[in-house]
C-alpha cells in the first residue's frame, strides 16, 4: 500500500476520533499520517488542532509553527496559532498572529472573532468589541461571534442586548448548551426568572452532563423562593461533578432556608477550609448566616469576590477645594423600592441638611410604582434612574454630577452592581446599611458603622476605615404606620394567654443550636409559644421535627404568613418578646420590633451582622437584653418572661412608635451621619488618605 493510500486511512481515522471527541487519540492518528506525508498542509494543520484540543498546547503550536513555514500564506493556520498562543496567555502575540491571518484573509470571520477575545482579555474592550462585529459583517451567520459580542455587552452591564445577541446565536446553532446557558445567564440579570429557568433546562435537555446548568438552574429557582428544587437542582451538579464548589456552596445555603440543618455545618466548615480559587471566588453574602465563618473568614471572602472588579479606574480626583460649595452626596442602590433598605432609608433622605449638603440618589433597580418608591424620589433633590444604562455609563454618570461622596446601599446583596464602584467614579466611596461586613474592596474607602458593630479593636476585620456614628449605624423611619386596628391573638392562631416569643428572621438566619435554646426556653416558661415567619412547607416540616425532638409539641410553634408592611406592624404587637437569631441577627425587623414595642434578647458575636440588634438595644437604652453566650441569652429571655412586672415595665419604655427614644430620632441621626461626611470631606480635601472617624455626639 503506497504511503499516500496509508496516510490517507490514518488521516480518516483521526477525523473520526476527532468527531467524537477523543482528541488525544485523533493527535495520534493525524500525527502518523503526518510521518507518512510530512510536506502535506491539510495534515499538518488537523495534527495542530487536534494537540489544540487535546491541551497539549507547545506540541499544536510547534506544529502550526511547522505549517506556517511550509505554507506562510495560509491564513487559517496563523488564525489557530493565534488561538494557541492566547490559551498559553500570551494575548500580544496572539494578537499578531490573528491580525496576519486577517490581512491574508479579511473574511475570516474566526480571526477576527478570536481577536476579540485576545483584545478582551487584555482589557481593550473598545477593540474588541470592534473585532467581534467586523466579524459579524463578514458573516452574519457566525453564532460564536454574537455569543462573544454578548458575553463582552453582559460584562458591561447592558443584559438586555447580551439576551438579544444570545438568542440570535441560538438561532444560529440551536443545539450548543452553551448559548442557553448563557440566555439563561442574561435573563436571570433582567429579573426574567421563568423565562431563564427555561433557558437552563434546555441546556439540560441538550447536555444532561452539563453539571454547571444544574447549579444555575438552582440558582433561578432560588431566586424564586423554590429552594426545594434548586435544592434537588444543586445535588444534581454535585452528582454530575463532586468537585463543583460553587453548587455545594449554594446548596449549604439553601438547605438553610428549609432549616434541613443536619448536613449545613460540616458542608460549611469544610467550604471554609477549601484552598482558595481565583477564578470561582464564593458569594460572601451566604457566609453571613454560617455558624462556622469567623470575622477573618468574612473578610477573606469579602477580597476574594471584590477582585473581580475594580481593574478599571478611568476616572481621576484631585483633592476637593475648599471653596465652601454644599458637599455632594450620592446615594446609590437597587433597593430603592418596597424593600427594608428604603424603608430605613426613608426619613433619612427627607432631613438631610439641603443647606450644607446636596443629594442626589441613583437607582438601578425596579420602579415598582409603590408609595414608598415615589416617597424615595421626592425625599431627594435629584432622583436618577440608571438602570438601562451600561456599568461605564452610569459611573460616568455620578462622575458628571461631581459626587463628592458615593455611598453604596447594597454591597454583595442581591443583584448589586459593585461594578459601577470599581470604576470609582467619586473620590470618596462608603460601605453603608445594604451590607452588614467589608467589601474587601479598594475603591471602598469607609464603612458605616458603631461602637458596637465596629469596634475600633475591630479594624482589622475590615479593608474600610471604620465610621463610628454616636448611636447606631442603623438609620430610622418615624413616620412607619400601622394598619388600621389590631388583630386579636386568636386571629393569628396565638392562644389567649401566656407568653408569645416571636422571630419573624428569614428562615436562612436560623441554626440548630439556636433553634434548640429556643426550645429550652418554651419549656422554662410554661404555656408559652414561638410565633415564626412562615418559610416554604418543607421548613414548617423540618422546625417542627425539631421542636418534637426537643420535646415540643406542634401546638407550642405559630406559623404567620406574609402581610402588607402595615399588617404585619400591626400584628406584630401582639408579641411579648422577641428572641434574635445568630449568628445573622435581625435588622430591619429588630428594628420593627422595638418601634412596636416588643422588646428584643440577643446575643452578641464577632462580626458586623451579629452585632446589629446589640447596636439596636443601646439606642433605644435596653442594652441589658444584649447578650454575649448562649447560656446568658436564654437567661435573660426566660428571666424577662418569668417577671411580668419588669416585662411591662420594659414595654412601656419602649412605647408603640416612640418618637422620643433616640433610635427613631430621624434629625439625631442625620446629624451624627453628616458630621461624619464632612470629615471624610476636611480628610480628602487635607490630600490624606482615609482614616478612622469616631462622631462626637
Amino acid at each position: 500500500m503506497p504511503p499516500s493510500t496509508k496516510a490517507a486511512q490514518q488521516s480518516e481515522k483521526g477525523a473520526v476520533l476527532f468527531r467524537q471527541g477523543e482528541f488525544a487519540k485523533a493527535a495520534r492518528a493525524f500525527e502518523a499520517a503526518v510521518k507518512l506525508e510530512p510536506n502535506n498542509p491539510e495534515r499538518l494543520y488537523y495534527l495542530a488542532v487536534a494537540e489544540y484540543k487535546a491541551g497539549r498546547l507547545e506540541a499544536s503550536l510547534r506544529q502550526m509553527e511547522r505549517l506556517i513555514r511550509l505554507s506562510p500564506d495560509l491564513a487559517q493556520a496563523h488564525s489557530v496559532k493565534g488561538a494557541v498562543l492566547n490559551a498559553q496567555g500570551r494575548s500580544e502575540e496572539a494578537i499578531a498572529a490573528y491580525r496576519r491571518a486577517i490581512t491574508l484573509n479579511p473574511a475570516l470571520a474566526e480571526a477576527h472573532s478570536n481577536l476579540g477575545n485576545a483584545l478582551h482579555k487584555l482589557g481593550r474592550d473598545d477593540e474588541a468589541m470592534d473585532a467581534f462585529r467586523q466579524a459579524l459583517a463578514v458573516n452574519p451567520s457566525y453564532a460564536m461571534a454574537y455569543s462573544n459580542l454578548a458575553a463582552l455587552l453582559a460584562k458591561q452591564g447592558q443584559s438586555t442586548e447580551a439576551f438579544e445577541l444570545y438568542r440570535q446565536a441560538a438561532s444560529l446553532a440551536p443545539n450548543n448548551p452553551s448559548f442557553h446557558l448563557s440566555i439563561g445567564a442574561a435573563l436571570r440579570k433582567l429579573g426574567r426568572m421563568e423565562e431563564a429557568i427555561t433557558a437552563y433546562r434546555n441546556a439540560i435537555a441538550l447536555d444532561p452532563k452539563r453539571y454547571e446548568a444544574y447549579g444555575n438552574l438552582g440558582n433561578a429557582l432560588a431566586d424564586l423562593g423554590r429552594y426545594e428544587e434548586a435544592i434537588a437542582a444543586y445535588r444534581q451538579a454535585l452528582v454530575l461533578n463532586p468537585n463543583d464548589r460553587q453548587s455545594k456552596w449554594q446548596l449549604a445555603h439553601r438547605l438553610r432556608y428549609v432549616c434541613q440543618w443536619g448536613e449545613v455545618e460540616v458542608m460549611e466548615a469544610e467550604l471554609l477550609a477549601a484552598p482558595h480559587q481565583d477564578d470561582a471566588p464564593f458569594d460572601p453574602l451566604p457566609a453571613l448566616a454560617f455558624e462556622a465563618a469567623s470575622g477573618a473568614d468574612l473578610l477573606r471572602l469579602a477580597k476574594d469576590w471584590g477582585r473581580q472588579y475594580g481593574a478599571n479606574t478611568p476616572f481621576t480626583h484631585a483633592p476637593r477645594p475648599k471653596d465652601g460649595r454644599r458637599l455632594r452626596v450620592g446615594y446609590l442602590s437597587v433597593d430603592l423600592r418596597q424593600h427594608p433598605v428604603a424603608a430605613l432609608m426613608a426619613e433619612l433622605l427627607e432631613v438631610h441638611d439641603r443647606q450644607h449638603f446636596e443629594i442626589h440618589a441613583y437607582s438601578y433597580g425596579p420602579d415598582d410604582g409603590s408609595p414608598l418608591r415615589r416617597r424615595m424620589e421626592a425625599a431627594v433633590e435629584h432622583f436618577t434612574d440608571i438602570r438601562a444604562q451600561s456599568f461605564a455609563q452610569e459611573a460616568q454618570r455620578i462622575h458628571d454630577d461631581g459626587i463628592d461622596i458615593l455611598v453604596d446601599l447594597t454591597g454583595y446583596t442581591s443583584q448589586s452592581r459593585p461594578e459601577i464602584l470599581g470604576l470609582r467614579p467619586a473620590p470618596l466611596q462608603v460601605n453603608f446599611l445594604g451590607y452588614p461586613g467589608s467589601m474587601g474592596a479598594p475603591f471602598i474607602d469607609y464603612i458605616i458603622g458603631d461602637g458596637v458593630v465596629t469596634p475600633i479593636e475591630h479594624q482589622h476585620l475590615f479593608s474600610e476605615k471604620i465610621v463610628q456614628l454616636p448611636l447606631t449605624y442603623q438609620p430610622n423611619d418615624g413616620k412607619r404606620v400601622f394598619s388600621p386596628g389590631q388583630p386579636s391573638r386568636a386571629e393569628q392562631g396565638l392562644p389567649e394567654s401566656g407568653i408569645v416569643f416571636c422571630s419573624f428572621n428569614n428562615s436562612f438566619k436560623l441554626t440548630a443550636s439556636m433553634f434548640a435554646a429556643w426550645m429550652r426556653i418554651l419549656r422554662a416558661v410554661p404555656g408559652s409559644v414561638l410565633w415564626l415567619l412562615a418559610g416554604t412547607e418543607t421548613a414548617r416540616r423540618n422546625l417542627l421535627a425539631a421542636a418534637q425532638r426537643q420535646g415540643i409539641g406542634p401546638e407550642r410553634i405559630v406559623f404567620a404568613g406574609r402581610l402588607s408592611p402595615e399588617e404585619h406592624l400591626s400584628r406584630f404587637r401582639l408579641a411579648d418578646i422577641f428572641l434574635d437569631s445568630t449568628p445573622y441577627n435581625a435588622h430591619t425587623t429588630a428594628s420593627d420590633a422595638l418601634w412596636c414595642g416588643v422588646p428584643v434578647v440577643t446575643m452578641m458575636g464577632e462580626s458586623f451582622q451579629s452585632r446589629v440588634a446589640a447596636s439596636l438595644l443601646r439606642a433605644a437604652g435596653l442594652q441589658g437584653l444584649s447578650t454575649t453566650s448562649l447560656p446568658e441569652y436564654e437567661a435573660a429571655a426566660i428571666a424577662l418572661a418569668q417577671d411580668p412586672a419588669r416585662l411591662k415595665s420594659t414595654k412601656n419604655q419602649l412605647g408603640v412608635g416612640n418618637l422620643a427614644l433616640p433610635l427613631f430620632d430621624a434629625k439625631l441621626f442625620a446629624q451624627g451621619l453628616e458630621d461624619a461626611y464632612r470629615r471624610m470631606a476636611e480628610i480628602w480635601a487635607e490630600g490624606k488618605t482615609p482614616e478612622t472617624i469616631v462622631v462626637i455626639p
